[in-house]
């Protein structure tokens, strides 16, 4: 796991964050994982951003999301139709989309502990 990645820290940005990708190069042969895609939503900078670092993967290097989100919601989160119609074409185009339905796992451990 390249370590030094993940979310900005208290009191820092999305654009903190991404510079911090960008100095480990995009290139690397790993996929990026963006996990809870929509938990927290971007300003236009953040979304702008995600976009970029998206787009330089396009074709080239695999990318995990995981969303609680249908895509129909993901505008909310980045602030912008076109944006987001062109992060979602991207992303889908030769992807491989797996929708999982059924109880979550972290209730269901929550619930065993309790």
């Amino acid at each position: 796991m390249e370590e030094g990645l993940g979310p900005p820290s208290a009191g820092g940005s999305i654009a903190d964050c991404y510079g911090q990708i960008k100095t480990q190069k995009v290139e690397h042969p790993l996929p990026r994982i963006v996990d809870e895609f929509g938990f927290v939503p971007f300003d236009r900078a953040g979304g702008e951003l995600l976009f970029n670092l998206l787009s330089e993967r396009h074709e080239r290097k695999s990318t995990i999301v995981t969303t609680n989100l249908a895509f129909s919601e993901w505008v909310q989160v980045l602030g912008d139709e076109k944006l987001t119609t062109a992060l979602l074409d991207r992303l889908a185009y030769r992807a491989r989309i797996l929708t999982t339905k059924g109880p979550s796992y972290r209730m269901s451990q929550r619930r065993k502990e309790e």
